[in-house]
C-alpha cells in the first residue's frame, strides 16, 4: 500500500502534496516517532496483551478530557466442586473493578521573529525544525507524566509501594551508605512478588516462549552504588572472559541481577530553559548567585541570570512541595507547610550551602532558613540536623554560591536522594484520544502576530496516563525505591 504522505522523502515531495496530506504527515511525525527523551519507549511500552510495563492505547472514540473506564477482573479463587457435589451456590462470583484513565488537551509552540509567513509553511526549514522540537517536547512530557504518576502513587501509599535501601526506613534516615545495592534489588523483587505484581515481558526466546523479568528503572545516578561495588564487578567479570571484547564490563552494558533486569537511564542536564533532572531526580542549576546575608532570600533556577529572569519555566518542578499539572489536567496541589531542604554545591570552590524551604511556585524557591556562621534573621548556625562547618561538614560550608551551581533536594542531614522503580507488567496505562471528535490524536497549530512579523508553530494533542489498579482498587504492579546518592565532593554523611 502506498500512502502519499507517508511516502514523501523530501521537502519538495511534501510541499507538492495536498494541504490535508501535508498536515496529517506533520502531525503524525510529531506524535508517532519516539526518541531518547522518553526512555520508556526503549522496551517498556506495548499494546494491550503485550506484557509490557506501560500499556499504550489510542482510542479515537474518546474525546480528550473524557474519563476512560478500564475494567479489571480478579482470577477465580474458589476451589470448585468434585464428583457429584452441588456446584450451585459454590461457584465464584465475578470480582471486578473499574479504574479511570483520563486524557487531556496539551499544547505547546515555538515562535520566531522577523520571519516571512511564506518561510514558515509546511515543509519549510522552520516548519521542520518546529516539528522536531515539538515531538521531542511531547516525548519528554510523556516520560515526566509517567514517572510522576508512579512517584505520586508510591508517596500516597508508602506501606506497600515505597522502599528504602539497607537499614533506612524513611527519607530522613537515608545516609551516604544507603545507596541501592545488590541485596536491595533482590529484596525489592521479593516485595513485588508479595504484592502480586507479574514480571514484564522483555521479548521471546528462540522457542517463542516469553522472556519475562521484573525491571528496575532509574537514572544513572541511582545505580552508582551498585556499579561501584566489588560484588557487581565480579558478577560482570563472570559474564564473559576478561579478554573477550564482548565483556559487558568494558562495553558499558548491564546484565540481569539475580533474575531482575536493570535499566539505567542517562538523565542529561540539558540546556533548555526548563527543569533539569526528572521526577525521580530532583535537581536544578542556580540562576542567580547567592551571597552571605540574613534577610529574605529567593532562589532562582535556570543556571544563569538571563534564564533566571524568565517566569514561565518551572525549574523546581521536580522538588517536593511543588504543584504539578499533568497533560490530562490532573493537578497535584502544592504543599506549603512541610519543611524541605536544599543542598547547593558551589561550582567554583566545591563547598556547600544548606537551606530550608516550604514554598515553591516551581519557578523559584522561597527560603525560610539558611545555614551560616551566626544567628540573625533567616540565618542559623544549625538548619535541620546540619551544623555550620561541624562534624563531617568541617570546613565544607559557604554562604557564597555562584550562578550555575548544582542544587540538590536533600533530607535534613544534607543527604541528596533519588528514586527508581521496580516495574512489573501493566504498571501503567497511557494513550492518545481524539482532540475534538474529528481531528485525530494531534493537530498542527500556528499563530501570526504583529502583521506577520512573529510566527509560531506548535502542536495540540490529547494524551494521558494512569497507574493501573486491580480488582481491589489497589496499585500492585510496581514499587518505588527512594535512595541516597553521593555527588562528587560530598562528605560521608553518617
Amino acid at each position: 500500500m502506498n500512502i502519499p504522505f507517508m511516502s514523501a522523502q523530501t521537502v519538495a515531495q511534501l510541499v507538492a502534496q495536498s494541504a490535508d496530506a501535508k498536515k496529517t504527515a506533520w502531525e503524525m511525525k510529531a506524535v508517532l516517532p519516539h526518541d531518547y527523551t522518553n526512555p520508556f519507549y526503549d522496551g517498556f511500552v506495548g499494546g494491550p496483551g503485550s506484557g509490557k510495563a506501560v500499556i499504550e492505547i489510542a482510542n479515537l472514540n474518546v474525546i480528550g478530557g473524557t474519563d476512560l473506564k478500564i475494567p479489571v477482573y480478579a482470577r477465580i479463587g474458589t476451589p470448585g466442586v468434585h464428583g457429584s457435589d452441588t456446584l450451585l451456590g459454590n461457584e465464584a462470583n465475578l470480582k471486578h473493578n473499574f479504574y479511570t484513565a483520563k486524557t487531556g488537551i496539551c499544547r505547546n509552540a515555538i515562535s520566531i521573529q522577523e520571519q516571512a509567513k511564506g518561510q514558515t509553511v509546511i515543509g519549510t526549514q522552520f516548519d521542520m525544525l518546529a516539528n522536531q522540537l515539538m515531538y521531542t517536547w511531547l516525548n519528554h512530557l510523556k516520560a515526566n507524566d509517567l514517572m510522576y504518576a508512579l512517584r505520586k502513587e508510591a508517596l500516597t501509599n508508602p506501606n506497600r509501594l515505597l522502599r528504602f535501601p539497607g537499614t533506612a526506613i524513611n527519607r530522613e534516615t537515608l545516609r551516604s551508605t544507603h545507596v541501592v545495592g545488590w541485596d536491595d534489588f533482590v529484596s525489592t523483587g521479593m516485595a513485588m512478588r508479595t504484592n502480586g505484581a507479574k514480571s514484564m515481558t522483555l521479548g521471546t526466546t528462540k522457542s517463542k516462549a516469553k522472556y519475562r523479568k521484573y525491571m528496575f528503572f532509574g537514572s544513572h545516578l541511582a545505580f552508582e552504588g551498585l556499579r561501584k561495588s566489588s560484588k557487581w564487578s565480579s558478577h560482570m567479570e563472570l559474564a564473559a572472559e576478561t579478554s573477550n571484547d564482548n565483556n559487558p564490563l568494558f562495553d558499558g552494558n548491564w546484565l540481569d541481577l539475580d533474575g531482575h533486569g536493570i535499566y539505567p537511564w542517562e538523565c542529561e542536564d540539558h540546556d533548555a530553559d526548563g527543569p533539569i533532572g526528572a521526577p525521580i531526580l530532583p535537581r536544578a542549576a542556580l540562576g542567580v548567585a547567592i551571597t552571605a546575608g540574613t534577610t529574605a532570600l529567593t532562589i532562582y533556577g535556570g543556571g544563569n541570570p538571563t534564564s533566571a529572569a524568565l517566569t514561565a519555566p518551572l525549574y523546581f518542578q521536580w522538588f517536593s512541595n511543588a504543584q504539578y499539572i499533568a497533560c490530562d489536567n490532573t493537578i497535584t496541589l502544592a504543599d506549603t507547610t512541610t519543611e524541605r531542604y536544599l543542598l547547593i554545591q558551589d561550582g567554583t570552590t566545591g563547598l556547600f550551602g544548606f537551606f530550608a524551604y516550604q514554598v515553591t511556585d516551581g519557578n523559584t524557591i522561597t527560603v525560610t532558613k539558611r545555614l551560616g556562621s551566626n544567628v540573625y534573621g533567616i540565618r542559623n548556625t544549625t538548619v535541620g540536623h546540619v551544623t555550620w562547618n561541624s562534624g563531617v561538614w568541617a570546613n565544607l560550608h559557604t554562604e557564597d554560591l555562584s550562578a550555575g551551581s548544582v542544587i540538590y533536594e536533600a533530607n535534613s542531614y544534607g543527604q541528596p536522594f533519588c528514586r527508581l522503580f521496580g516495574l512489573g507488567e501493566n504498571a501503567l496505562v497511557c494513550g492518545h484520544a481524539n482532540i475534538d471528535g474529528k481531528s485525530g490524536i494531534a493537530q498542527r497549530i500556528s499563530e501570526e502576530q504583529d502583521y506577520d512579523a512573529k510566527q509560531s508553530i506548535g502542536i495540540k494533542t490529547a494524551w494521558g496516563c494512569a497507574v493501573t489498579r486491580n480488582a481491589n482498587n489497589e496499585a500492585r504492579n510496581f514499587v518505588m525505591i527512594e535512595a541516597a546518592y553521593n555527588p562528587p565532593g560530598l562528605p560521608t554523611i553518617v
